[in-house]
């Protein structure tokens, strides 16, 4: 009998100690947000007087009509000398961000204002919408510009 025992407190014991293990939090206990999906499709880039004007098309990363509210955006730049530019299509390291809250969506259409200094060069940028809650938007294609002297 007693070395039937044995095992069986050592079944016990391993089972209360596998159990603690497999017991407490392993997650969050709510669903994840679903990701915002709006997009700036088609956006283009204008300086006029020091001040940059964004605009696009907003669709879903499907290319649905716009179906969500956007508190903002937020606008990547990098700057480079005319002669020291990354090829196209090469990956551009952004520099900063300028970002914009407020309606800058109306009706599908983007449109924004952004204070970068206009310097000759070539200038990349990028646009990403802000949700309500604060989540990034996917990035826009990305632009570029090349300005060869100053207004």
């Amino acid at each position: 009998m007693k070395g039937v025992l044995k095992p069986l407190w050592l079944l016990a014991f391993l089972t209360v100690i596998l159990a603690g293990a497999a017991c407490g939090k392993k997650g969050p206990p709510f669903l994840p947000k679903a990701p915002f999906t709006l997009v700036v499709t088609q956006p283009e880039a204008v300086w006029h007087e020091g001040v940059l004007t964004l605009t696009g098309e907003v669709l879903t990363q499907e290319n649905q009509p716009h179906p969500g509210q956007v508190a903002g955006c937020r606008v990547y730049y990098a700057h480079f000398a005319l002669d020291d530019a990354p090829c196209e299509g090469c990956p551009v390291s952004y520099h900063g961000y300028r970002e914009i809250r407020g309606t800058v969506v109306k009706g599908g259409i983007f449109e924004s204002r952004v204070n970068i200094h206009p310097s000759p060069g070539v200038h990349y940028l990028e646009i990403r919408l802000i949700a309500p809650d604060g989540r990034l938007g996917p990035g826009s294609e990305r632009l570029r510009m090349v300005l060869r002297e100053v207004e």
